[in-house]
């Protein structure tokens, strides 16, 4: 995995450098919004951004519901770093900006991640398959993105399903479930129930 970290990383500092002087709002996640916080760039400079980019940790599954829902902050083109996999659903955008999906896992929501791109106006840069020049050129260029993609398919063998109870039988809303040997994780539905795929 350290060549694609290391190909992300790059990705996101070749961004902002092609960018010029910007304000760079990121806004972590998974099944809710964890802080944001907006760094101002020059000319690529933003060791500060890069820094807290850096400090990030994976905290389980995604819920795009409560992401890209409003654009208060005017901006003009979202990073979106993710591997599109999600229990609660595909990402989607109710905002009319350009969305660029960037991700760097092979297992991937790949179809997913480029649809959203494609109709926000944009392309899905998949860094498992593009080298760093390109990548830059799909952020830079209007290119058509015209890689095909395959809707995911999860053998039934990798399906987990279950209800978390408390003691007292009540079922558990918002509890965190992950499986031994795996970064993924899902968040229990208001009836304790949970889909781990």
């Amino acid at each position: 995995h350290y060549p694609l970290r290391r190909q992300r990383q790059m990705c996101i500092r070749d961004s902002i450098t092609s960018l010029g002087n910007v304000e760079v709002k990121v806004s972590k996640f998974d099944s809710k919004v964890y802080d944001s916080k907006t760094f101002s760039c020059y000319k690529g400079r933003c060791d500060e951004l890069y820094s807290y980019l850096e400090e990030s940790n994976y905290h389980g599954t995604s819920n795009y519901d409560i992401l890209l829902q409003e654009n208060s902050d005017n901006a003009s083109v979202v990073l979106l770093f993710s591997d599109g996999n999600s229990f609660y659903g595909p990402p989607n955008s109710k905002i009319n900006v350009p969305t660029f999906a960037i991700n760097s896992i092979q297992k991937a929501g790949h179809k997913e991640l480029q649809d959203l791109s494609i109709n926000s106006g944009a392309a899905y840069i998949d860094l498992t398959r593009l080298n760093q020049k390109t990548a830059i050129d799909f952020l830079l260029y209007d290119i058509n993105d015209i890689a095909t993609y395959k809707e995911k398919e999860t053998p039934i063998e990798d399906y987990y399903y279950g209800v978390v109870y408390h003691s007292d039988s009540i079922p558990v809303d918002g509890a965190s479930i992950r499986i031994q040997n795996r970064l993924d994780e899902v968040i229990t539905k208001s009836n304790g129930c949970l889909l781990y795929t």
